[in-house]
């Protein structure tokens, strides 16, 4: 909104006290009557009324005053009342501005009631300061008797008022500051931002969009803002006068704003020039070229543009209310004089009346009209059988075909009958697509067609006949193609869907096949361990009868690339269906909330590039150890936790490194290797399995039904021994599980390196306390105290000590549950910290040739545990 001051020979308008006069009052301001000083219409505060509609209240009695409705209801910018209610506010607003009253108030429309030291004066605030006005109907600034005026709220502009003669406009405040009321002061603005240093009352600065009223703005400089100001432009150029065009300055500064806005806009600027008497052609195309576009867009700040074609448009007759376009009285007579002098023929009594409706109100043309019949018939079709009848008539078809809902889970089961298992839906609406195809191709009566609404009613009804909640997966039953083998029996059963299996085998069982190379691939990864393969042997049965909750243990392959890793995690995907397991990262299982949804009801998950991820793993060691998981899909109700009952294998160059030293990791870690070189050459390299796209490839893809035969040959008893008393089966994995304590955990690191266990021996923990400077030492006493020694160890090694508290704690979880060793035990006396069992090796002469807490030489080795160095002989022997 323009912000320009009065000029000096403006003649001032005044209002004597009482009295009313509408014609000062602009035609496109928010008004609404009054009685008694107050708004009296239901909703005024967002239905403002016009000129002409005060006008009637006042005529019918039911006004007695006129009052302006402050806010933003324009996409200019705003307007607020400034209202002093009181003599007592002068003195302190004079001494926050500086000066006296009449200085530090531009001139404005001001409105007083006739008491002392009570005025109201009108002031803009600029769109581009919106955002500086808290968003609120009464704005107080800390001073008394003293208001600023903005949304919902009114002041009286003209009439009566209750207690005095009625309201007047002051000797300075005329309605001559009405069409462009000045700004808003900017101390004002200070004192607002003072009051209000926050923005929870503050609205956002937008382009576009008003206060109280909706509008569609797009985003400045695109294709359809441009299109928009031109057709805006467009507007007020048909509302300008044509005098405008005959006068030298305002023709020309109606080309400025044009050239502005765009350079389409020269063909409008050249037609409404014609119409002067002193129109010249090419004049219009010369003063064009001439033109400069300054920054700033349709409307810059400071220079002509939209904002200058509307002003004159605003003069000229043109009525803009809450972003509708009003037409003036004079307007629309001089269009009606136009329309009926260009009709030169003779026109019947109908044909008149109705060309005049379509010209004034928009009647519907013939087209439309034929449009509004067809909605009619449309109408008039026959309705159909209601939500519940069709669900009730589908309901047969459904269950026929082979549909369940688990309401457990929301999901919707289909029953392959060949495959004899039941599957979730492989698609979002697989279930109402299939709804609706029951409506196309079985004739359900349907006389008025169906739609989208009608779909999903019948879907949520049939929901509740064929809700299942029973699932069997029982571990004794596997599924295959050609039907079910019950493991402990030998029994082969013909497929049925009321085995309520979720999940099978993709290929046909043959008691007779082969597996073919894979076994003798296996001993070759193992250097001709049959023991370790055996290992192997027992994890695939186990991927197949799914007693992850029970055995608790996650394979973990470990190796260089090109060693098998890979190969063998294929074989076991293919061996359980590629339907049946799932493939995630440690990152992702732990960081996503969902992806734990994607693994329910798997036989196998396989984590990738375990060895980057660095986190504490609580999700990892919930999934491998029994425990409930939070079952939540996206965009769905959280379903009821459940207990992963598949296999957990990792495969990773390296073990995975966490920040969880407790031995809940360790006790379920199984790590195999897989490091020896099976090609002398690269390209001898073939593929032997792979699942891709649902479809098993390479060399071994006939061999899976003989690995069933071989892995089932195996009891439940020998696959639980060795998945659970690894090390006492396999005593080459004790020797690798050592390998990875050391490499992971830096407290067995430290035990290792400085520690040894002494049932006599009693030592203190301490603290980390500095020693001196020229001491030989990191900390005080840490050939002496454990957690000072630690520390130093840890700092020495560059990796990161725990506090004491943990330090105590996970040391005696490590020598009890990761180590074995009962021996050690803790307790306090005067209140420091001691354990039991456990002297640092340099603390006395005679620990100095201790064995170390693990197995390092063949000494120790004679006492039962295997050597590390006998690890790479093992495996050149073999």
């Amino acid at each position: 909104m323009t912000t320009a001051a009065p000029e000096q020979n403006r003649p001032d308008r005044h209002t004597a006290p009482g009295e009313i006069n509408l014609d000062f009052i602009p035609q496109d301001w928010a008004l609404t009557p009054l009685r008694e000083k107050r708004a009296y219409t239901p909703g005024w505060t967002s239905t403002p009324f016009s000129v002409d509609q005060i006008r009637n209240e006042l005529e019918e009695g039911r006004a007695t005053g006129v009052g302006l409705i402050s806010g933003q209801w324009s996409n200019e910018g705003g307007l607020v009342w400034v209202d002093i209610d009181g003599p007592d506010a002068i003195p302190v607003l004079e001494e926050r501005a500086g000066g006296p009253l009449n200085a530090i108030f531009p001139n404005t429309l001001t409105i007083s009631s006739g008491k002392e030291g009570r005025q109201r004066m009108l002031y803009s605030v600029p769109n581009s300061k919106i955002g500086l006005i808290p968003d609120k109907a009464t704005i107080k600034i800390g001073v008394p008797s003293f208001e600023i005026l903005f949304r919902s709220r009114q002041g009286a502009l003209m009439g009566a008022h209750p207690e005095t003669e009625g309201y007047y406009t002051t000797t300075h405040g005329g309605f001559e500051f009405a069409k462009n009321p000045p700004e808003l002061p900017e101390w004002l603005y200070n004192e607002i931002q003072k009051a209000f240093p926050i923005n929870k009352y503050r609205k956002p600065v937008t382009s576009g969009i008003c206060t109280q009223s909706v509008n569609l703005t797009y985003e400045e400089g695109s294709t359809y803002h441009q299109e928009e100001s031109i057709a805006e432009a467009r507007i007020y150029l048909d509302h300008l006068s044509i005098e405008r065009s005959a006068d030298y300055e305002e023709w020309l500064a109606v080309g400025m704003c044009l050239h502005q806005i765009d350079d389409h806009l020269i063909e409008d600027w050249i037609a409404w020039s014609e119409k002067a008497p002193n129109f010249e052609n090419g004049v219009c195309e010369q003063k064009w070229r001439s033109f400069e576009r300054v920054p700033g867009g349709p409307s810059p700040e400071g220079s002509r543009g939209l904002h200058s074609l509307r002003a004159k448009a605003k003069e000229d007759g043109y009525i803009e209310l809450g972003n509708y376009v009003v037409e003036s009285p004079e307007t629309l007579v001089k269009k009606a004089q136009e329309f009926f002098s260009d009709k030169s023929e003779r026109m019947g009594e109908h044909d008149v009346t109705e060309q005049i409706l379509e010209s004034i109100i928009g009647f519907p043309d013939r087209s439309m009209r034929n449009e509004i019949e067809e909605r009619k018939k449309r109408e008039r079709r026959p309705k159909n059988p209601p939500s519940s009848e069709l669900a009730e008539y589908a309901t047969e078809m459904v269950i026929q075909c082979g549909w369940r809902f688990d309401p457990r889970y929301e999901v919707f089961m289909f029953y392959q009958q060949n495959k004899g298992v039941w599957r979730r839906e492989e698609y979002k609406h697989e279930y109402k697509h299939f709804i609706q195809d029951l409506f196309v191709r079985e004739r359900i009566p349907l006389p008025g067609g169906f739609n989208n609404t009608l779909l999903n009613d019948v879907v949520s009804l049939t929901q509740a006949y064929i809700s299942h909640t029973y699932w069997d997966d029982d571990d004794d039953r596997l599924a295959f193609t050609n039907g079910v083998l019950e493991v402990s029996s030998g029994e082969f059963l013909e497929h049925s869907p009321e085995h309520y299996i979720t999940w099978g085998l993709d290929f046909d069982y043959d008691p007779y096949a082969s597996p073919g190379p894979i076994i003798d691939w296996l001993l070759r990864t193992q250097y001709g361990d049959t023991d370790r393969v055996q290992v192997l042997r027992a994890w695939l049965k186990s991927c197949l009868v799914g007693q992850g909750h029970e055995i608790q243990r996650f394979l973990e392959l470990i190796g260089p690339g090109g060693r098998g890793k890979s190969t063998f995690a294929n074989l076991c995907c293919a061996l359980v269906g590629a339907r049946n397991y799932a493939s995630t990262t440690l990152n992702q299982l732990e960081q996503s909330r969902f992806e734990v949804a994607s693994i329910k009801g798997k036989r196998l998950t396989l984590i990738n590039d375990s060895e980057r991820y660095g986190g504490s793993a609580q999700i990892f060691k919930a999934l491998t150890g029994g425990d409930n998981l939070r079952f939540e899909e996206k965009n769905k109700n959280v379903g009821e936790p459940f207990v992963y009952t598949g296999m957990v294998m990792v495969c990773a160059n390296e073990p995975i490194q966490t920040t969880d030293n407790t031995s809940g990791l360790t006790r379920r870690r199984l790590t195999v290797e897989f490091n020896r070189s099976l090609y002398n050459k690269n390209s001898e390299a073939k593929e032997m399995i792979k699942v891709d796209n649902g479809i098993v490839k390479g060399l071994w893809k006939d061999c899976i039904p003989g690995l069933v035969n071989w892995v089932l040959q195996m009891t439940d008893d020998e696959m639980r021994q060795y998945l659970l008393d690894t090390y006492e089966m396999v005593p080459s994995l004790k020797r690798v599980r050592n390998e990875i304590m050391l490499n992971s955990n830096n407290l067995v690191e430290w035990l290792q390196s400085e520690a040894v266990l002494d049932e006599k021996a009693v030592t203190p923990v301490g603290k980390k306390i500095p020693a001196a400077k020229d001491a030989q030492e990191r900390y005080c006493n840490s050939n002496f105290h454990l957690y000072a020694s630690y520390a130093s160890y840890c700092e020495d090694t560059g990796s990161k000590p725990v506090g004491q508290k943990r330090f105590i704690a996970l040391l005696l979880d490590c020598t009890k549950n990761q180590l074995g060793r009962d021996t050690v035990t803790g307790f306090t006396k005067f209140g420091k910290p001691y354990l039991k069992g456990i002297a640092l090796r340099n603390s006395d002469q005679k620990f100095k040739n201790a064995p170390t807490v693990l197995p390092e030489n063949r000494h120790q080795e004679a006492n039962g545990q295997a050597s590390e160095g006998e690890l790479g002989e093992d495996r050149k022997a073999s």
